[in-house]
């Protein structure tokens, strides 16, 4: 744990998502308890995977990710995970 960790929790989760994607709204959380020190992962219907950042500014890694991923695809041979959405940081 970091000292300034984020408090974040399934309510909150659902609630930003509510707030910013609501055409996921209706599918179920399910908190992972395999989630780094960096981020906390939220499994988001059968498909999709939502991570939080665990300390302020730490959103800021999604957004150089996100432009990196079409550049890396074009040089792997597997499909790379796709970034559907990013959200921001809200009802805290």
């Amino acid at each position: 744990m970091h000292k300034n960790e984020l408090k974040q929790n399934s309510t909150l989760v659902a609630g930003l998502i509510a707030v910013q994607f609501p055409q996921y709204s209706e599918l179920p959380l399910q908190p992972l308890a395999a989630s780094g020190s960096s981020n906390r992962l939220y499994r988001l219907g059968n498909d999709l995977l939502v991570r939080l950042p665990t300390q302020p500014g730490g959103g800021a890694s999604i957004i150089k990710e996100q432009a990196w991923q079409p550049v890396l695809q074009e040089h792997l041979p597997v499909e790379i995970p796709q970034i559907i959405a990013v959200g921001e940081p809200a009802l805290g």
